[in-house]
């Protein structure tokens, strides 16, 4: 059974690896986990912001040299590794 934030980790892989935007989305802040009592294989609600570079993918920077735009996400994992149920929604966090 994956932990919860192993879970939220692949869940950013996937995210950059199905995003249509060009750069790299890395983890920022992960809000606290459900109760661990529940069916490993029953999706999850998880809460995260990630920061995306505004270094385009191909350049291989270092996430560190990069400018960050901030973006919160929301949604669904499973934290049975054999069942890939992935539902996760990023939006822009308007600066104040």
């Amino acid at each position: 059974q994956l932990r919860y934030r192993e879970a939220v980790l692949r869940a950013v892989d996937r995210l950059n690896e199905q995003s249509s935007e060009a750069n790299l989305y890395r983890l920022l802040e992960l809000d606290q986990p459900p109760k661990a009592d529940e069916d490993p294989g029953t999706p999850k609600p998880v809460s995260f912001t990630v920061k995306e570079t505004v270094c385009p993918r191909p350049t291989r920077q270092p996430p560190e040299l990069c400018d960050f735009k901030e973006k919160q996400c929301v949604g669904t994992v499973t934290l049975n590794p054999s069942i890939h149920s992935l539902d996760i929604s990023c939006n822009e966090i308007q600066s104040v």
